[in-house]
């Protein structure tokens, strides 16, 4: 799930007040739409990275040749190892920008009454496989625009209202995220909002609310295209860590470079990357087109290093 990384949240879209209605027989089911053609897997439910209880997987569902998917979401006895202690402030740890690697913030919100809460991320399996988490939003992961909504699943034993703001100092999306969410008891849907980007600082201001999903929202996983002519996306199964290459177009300049579909990315310019959020490892590998950056990369027993001339700016981050 890769770290917590709230630092994309966006602002436009207002809700009631009112409680936010349950999520229906506590069942989310779907078509993930860039699902792998052909190949069955698996999703597991699981706890934020940096929040409490991350790496336990507290439920699972097949994924059919077409992306569908039918999740049963677990009860509060299941969750309770993974819920933290009542309390009336509610840390987020969200991923900020660093060269070397993440670099973590905590931001500060407001629970009223004190509650127990936590968020969920859903990862995607083909085999052993980690792709990348499942979200739902009105568009795949590219760059922030003005009224792009994406969703977060949160758990709460009681009703409770979250409040508070927060900025993310992320260099490539900076944001100032307003939190007015009131959640209704059991599973609920927090939605983010992206509103207009402030022209003078580059800060994208963001809503956080709680309430009927907007129209339309696709289950979506998200690739990562650079104008290096490949495709990445984060993996860490085993040995198997870094920026995994899934595509690569014919006569473009990681080809010519000598890159291979399967080679992992795990440093730059002599720098480990391996463990840097897609977003963070995109960020390092734009640069200005005809500069070159030295890419080491895993294939199978062999640590080679590259020379990848032509970086541009991403197309597509993950947030």
């Amino acid at each position: 799930m890769k770290p917590v990384n709230f630092s994309s949240m966006l602002s436009a879209l207002l809700f009631a007040s009112a409680l936010a209605a349950p999520i229906k027989d506590n069942t989310i089911q779907g078509k993930i739409t860039d699902w792998p053609a052909g190949k069955t897997g698996e999703i597991r439910l699981v706890p934020r990275v940096n929040m409490f209880g991350a790496g336990a997987v507290v439920a699972t569902a097949a994924v059919d040749e077409k992306g569908q998917f039918n999740l049963s979401l677990p009860d509060a006895a299941v969750l309770e190892k993974v819920l933290p202690a009542s309390a009336e402030k509610w840390n987020v740890v969200t991923a900020c920008h660093a060269w070397d690697g993440v670099k973590w913030c905590t931001n500060e919100l407001a629970l009223a009454p004190a509650a127990r809460l936590n968020l969920f991320d859903i990862q995607a399996f083909v085999g052993s496989e980690q792709l990348r988490n499942v979200k739902l939003a009105s568009a795949p992961y590219a760059d922030a625009a003005a009224g792009l909504t994406r969703t977060y699943l949160a758990f709460a034993p009681a009703a409770v209202k979250v409040t508070g703001t927060f900025t993310s100092s992320n260099k490539s999306n900076a944001l100032s995220a307003d939190w007015n969410a009131d959640l209704s008891a059991g599973w609920s849907w927090l939605t983010e909002t992206y509103g207009v980007q402030d022209a003078a600082t580059g800060v994208w201001p963001v809503k956080v609310t709680a309430g009927d999903l907007p129209t339309p929202l696709n289950y979506t996983l998200s690739l990562l295209r650079t104008k290096l002519d490949f495709e990445f996306q984060r993996v860490q199964s085993g040995s198997r860590v870094g920026g995994l290459i899934t595509a690569i177009t014919p006569g473009g300049a990681a080809e010519r470079a000598g890159f291979k579909v399967d080679d992992i990315i795990v440093a730059l310019d002599g720098r480990d990357v391996s463990r840097n959020s897609s977003s963070l490892l995109l960020e390092n590998l734009s640069r200005p087109p005809g500069t070159t950056v030295q890419v080491t990369v895993k294939r199978g027993d062999q640590t080679l290093t590259l020379p990848l001339t032509g970086a541009g700016a991403p197309v597509n981050e993950e947030h």
